[in-house]
């Protein structure tokens, strides 16, 4: 009886498993500020182009006087819609002659990059959505003056304080580096931690990420801006031996969406954005 022999045709799907298994976490790994939003991927599921979520307004309390009856109320009800329209792709083809004379393991490293660039991809579409729908403009010249502001104005609006985060520039992190009370012991944490996290500013965790831009710098609660994943970071290849016996094409792609939420709801808040979102406008002032 022949051996029976453990090819490419049964270890094939098994390595496409593993590049797709080992770009997803590149993706979350190189993403900065997907971890501090609010993940709704187990509603977008097949069939679905949209998740939406039901807004409701709030009761108010009435003195009821002895033997008088109650006035029953009800609820303005809305929603916020969040388009699953997020299509990113990103596909490579390598010279078979050549893969073979690199020293690298050039189909894993292009597949983290192509992983890499998908989670700055989806960065830029959080950032719009904070930056579009900021709430509130802070508009006090000093830093702590701004901090304090645009924290009381999320506090108004009922935000989870232990959710707080504030995103900043690259350039506006070399600022914030120049701020005494940024940099005390007793205003910042001690050492950067590996989720990314700079430090803390009157307890709100602050993060720098490139997708920010110039002066830009907001603070937002983590449910303010969903991300759903329909279809995960997913990774395929197929032959093209026209490029060579070995040279195959390759692809990674996925489908999401990305929507800040409770457009038009808080006190304070201007019309169409978020009462969970609060932009601090222009450079740091000490």
């Amino acid at each position: 009886m022949p051996d029976v022999i453990t090819g490419s045709t049964q270890l094939s799907p098994t390595y496409q498993q593993a590049i797709a298994t080992a770009a997803q976490k590149e993706l979350l790994a190189n993403a900065e500020l997907s971890p501090f939003v609010t993940d709704v991927s187990q509603f977008a599921v097949k069939g679905n182009n949209q998740i939406k979520f039901p807004k409701l307004a709030s009761f108010t309390v009435d003195a009821r006087a002895s033997g008088v009856a109650g006035e029953a109320k009800t609820l303005a009800a809305s929603v916020d819609v969040l388009d699953l329209n997020i299509s990113q792709y990103v596909s490579w083809l390598i010279d078979s002659n050549d893969e073979v004379q690199s020293r690298l393991d050039v189909k894993m490293e292009y597949a983290m990059r192509a992983a890499s660039a998908h989670g700055r991809g989806l960065d830029a579409q959080i950032r719009l959505a904070i930056v579009n729908n900021a709430g509130y403009v802070a508009t006090a010249t000093a830093l702590n003056e701004k901090i304090v502001d645009a924290k009381a104005f999320l506090k108004r609006n009922q935000a989870n304080l232990a959710q707080l985060v504030i995103g900043c520039s690259p350039e506006q992190e070399a600022a914030l580096l120049k701020v005494d009370a940024f940099v005390r012991a007793e205003y910042v944490n001690q050492g950067v931690v590996s989720s990314g996290v700079l430090g803390r500013l009157y307890g709100v965790p602050v993060i720098v990420s490139s997708a920010f831009e110039d002066d830009e710098i907001y603070m937002w609660e983590q449910s303010a801006v969903a991300l759903g994943f329909q279809r995960a970071p997913n990774y395929a290849s197929q032959p093209a031996i026209e490029y060579g016996t070995t040279a195959v094409r390759e692809a990674m792609d996925l489908l999401a969406g990305v929507k800040a939420l409770q457009i038009g709801q808080g006190t304070g808040t201007t019309a169409g954005n978020s009462g969970l979102i609060a932009k601090i406008s222009g450079a740091i002032v000490p």
